[in-house]
């Protein structure tokens, strides 16, 4: 196993016990490395953040199943690639095939981006309560986008394009 599958491991295991430090840790680790999954799933360089931050919500919201005895850069993967497949789904996006260098250079791109983020629950706290309402029952509750509408009296696209609104100010807070 290399030193990087260790350090994302050792992160997994303190997001799963609530070790202070871990997630921001685990972030700075992987950012770089899911952003070119995301990519090279998506196509679409645009959707890569909405990919990527959902990607880390579910990190979070399922840190309790991670088990310490598997790949920590496998079960990441798998969640990416979850969230890719969801956003193409529902986006009705075909998968590009991504040439090497393209993904290099996002790599470098992303790598620049990210040293400049700061921590994605800081960023949560200056969303209004509709908001939040709405990333707690995408994100906590794992509900679809059609569920939540019926719930909060929205359409299915309306709910898909404030939480693509919402995440897209979380990024640019972060």
């Amino acid at each position: 196993m290399s030193d990087y599958s260790k350090e994302v491991n050792k992160c997994l295991i303190g997001v799963k016990n609530g070790k202070a430090g871990s997630f921001d840790k685990l972030f700075d680790l992987t950012a770089n490395h899911l952003r070119c999954i995301a990519f090279k799933h998506i196509g679409d360089k645009c959707l890569v953040d909405d990919v990527v931050s959902e990607a880390y919500m579910r990190v979070f919201k399922y840190s309790h199943t991670y088990d310490g005895e598997i790949s920590g850069v496998a079960w990441l993967y798998r969640i990416v690639r979850n969230v890719c497949m969801d956003f193409n789904k529902d986006e009705n996006y075909e998968r590009d095939v991504v040439a090497a260098e393209t993904a290099a250079a996002l790599d470098t791109e992303v790598k620049t981006d990210m040293e400049n983020k700061l921590d994605l629950f800081k960023a949560m706290k200056g969303l209004d309560e509709s908001d939040k309402e709405i990333l707690r029952l995408r994100f906590y509750e794992d509900m679809t986008f059609e569920n939540i509408g019926k719930e909060l009296g929205l359409s299915k696209v309306s709910v898909h394009k404030r939480l693509k609104r919402i995440l897209s100010e979380m990024n640019k807070l972060l």
